[in-house]
């Protein structure tokens, strides 16, 4: 069992919060304890690693490679929930969803994309709301895009199996009834809605991928672990990706500036971003 209770030296800390920054674009946060981490703790069973102090130490004599870029996803922020954020996703619903809807009555397509999916939650819960918002409309083919940078969390999302703790984490009732069911100790999403989910891995900064002709995308709670050039840099990704009356949604204490290409939409306690025109 790896040791949890060496202290990470400040030298050790800097090598990883640089190889997060170079690797990834983000910013190691400094009230993280990384030898208490559960994400951290599996990579150094994985990696038959003492303490983080021996993984260091290996990274450290190692080029480059698929070792480094481990670590950097077992050191990404992963926190998501079903319909995370009440007020948000009843926007979208009430808002965005009819509009897009509307304005693309003649192709009756829509492309919708979680970038930042952590472990599926939130691509789950905008299928669902698409779902319902089409409900009537049997015509109409759309896909929600779920990416993450952790090849861990797009795995636990693939398989669309939950534990009770992450149903009781803002799924309804009602939504649980219709679109999950009971296996052993778990729920699984029904193929009605996991068939609509495509979850691909992606470095936002890093990835020479071609990003999705998308309509709305969820960005929530992402860009601020980010330093600043790469804000910006993923921004640019983004609007370059985003139909000209799409949508952006980021979290509430985020923000994308018409230097990225957007302009601000406010509804309340946050504010919802589109393209510039």
């Amino acid at each position: 069992m790896p040791s949890a209770v060496q202290e990470t030296n400040s030298e050790q800390v800097t090598y990883l919060a640089n190889m997060a920054r170079r690797l990834a674009g983000f910013e190691l946060e400094k009230e993280r304890s990384l030898i208490s981490d559960p994400r951290v703790l599996d990579l150094l069973v994985r990696e038959k690693a003492g303490s983080v102090e021996e993984l260091v130490a290996r990274l450290m004599r190692l080029p480059e490679g698929p070792l480094h870029h481990a670590v950097v996803e077992s050191l990404a922020v992963s926190d998501t929930s079903f319909f995370r954020d009440t007020p948000v996703f009843e926007f979208i619903e009430k808002i965005i969803l009819p509009d897009l809807i509307k304005n693309r009555s003649h192709t009756h397509q829509l492309t919708l994309w979680s970038a930042g999916c952590s472990t599926g939650q939130e691509s789950y819960s905008l299928a669902m709301s698409t779902t319902e918002a089409l409900e009537s409309s049997q015509e109409w083919t759309w896909q929600v895009l779920g990416t993450d940078l952790s090849t861990r969390n797009i795995r636990v999302a693939e398989s669309g199996s939950y534990s009770q703790f992450d149903i009781n984490c803002g799924l309804p009732a009602r939504r649980l009834v219709t679109y999950f069911e009971k296996r052993e100790n778990h729920w699984c999403v029904q193929d009605k809605i996991k068939n609509r989910i495509q979850f691909k891995k992606m470095n936002l900064v890093t990835s020479e991928n071609e990003f999705p002709q998308v309509d709305l995308i969820l960005f929530r709670n992402v860009l601020r672990y980010f330093d600043s050039s790469h804000q910006t840099t993923v921004l640019k990704r983004l609007h370059a990706a985003l139909r000209p009356d799409g949508y952006l949604v980021m979290g509430q204490d985020e923000t994308a500036s018409k230097e990225s290409g957007f302009e601000p939409i406010h509804s309340g306690k946050f504010t919802v971003f589109r393209p510039l025109q």
